[in-house]
């Protein structure tokens, strides 16, 4: 389909979102960046379908633990399930809510805070967790330009930045002792439908 492709300096448009996998290439979004567009990337334009699945998947295995000593049955676990419908839909509006927010504001201070982002991405290449190549991220070279020519890191640059941070943040935290502090519980409990946390918040913590 080369015929129907133009190029991202080509788009005679403010704002792209992709409601599909694969809507544009990362290079034609980074271009459509520097010619001053709006655009993230598909993974976070699409990051509600994640969300909610990993939301279902945390629950289901709650309640399954609850049926299986005994607590509840399995048609009260669908029918809790089905109850919790829009409780579920409001925390993956609000997570996704915040992570564009993230971007958004990370975008605003992209080129005052160069030299942080230039320390960010060296260490995490120093500790062989990211391949610029690979993620089609500027070279310290190129990021010298772009000072040059009053531009910072594009908001899809700064979308794959931001997962990487988060796979390296949560890397960090299962290898410390964080995760065993009962008073970071309560936090766990906001990734929960507040009816759930309010029947199973003992269930939670085992």
């Amino acid at each position: 389909n080369d015929a129907l492709r133009v190029n991202g300096n080509e788009l005679r448009c403010k704002v792209v979102g992709e409601g599909g996998n694969l809507g544009m290439t990362q290079l034609g979004r980074v271009e459509f960046g520097l010619n001053g567009g709006g655009s993230n990337t598909d993974f976070i334009d699409n990051a509600g379908g994640v969300d909610c699945s990993d939301h279902e998947v945390n629950i289901k295995i709650l309640l399954n633990e609850v049926v299986q000593a005994g607590d509840m049955t399995d048609k009260q676990r669908n029918q809790l399930l089905a109850s919790m419908t829009d409780e579920v839909g409001n925390l993956v509006l609000g997570n996704n809510y915040k992570q564009t927010q993230a971007l958004s504001l990370a975008a605003r201070r992209a080129y005052a805070r160069i030299a942080e982002y230039k320390r960010l991405m060296s260490d995490l290449e120093g500790r062989g967790k990211l391949d610029r190549a690979i993620e089609f991220l500027p070279t310290e070279e190129q990021l010298t330009e772009r000072v040059a020519e009053g531009h910072g890191l594009t908001r899809p640059e700064l979308s794959v930045l931001i997962s990487y941070s988060k796979i390296d943040l949560k890397e960090q935290l299962l290898g410390s002792l964080v995760p065993d502090d009962d008073y970071l519980t309560r936090d766990m409990e906001t990734a929960f439908p507040p009816t759930l946390v309010s029947k199973f918040s003992e269930a939670m913590r085992r």
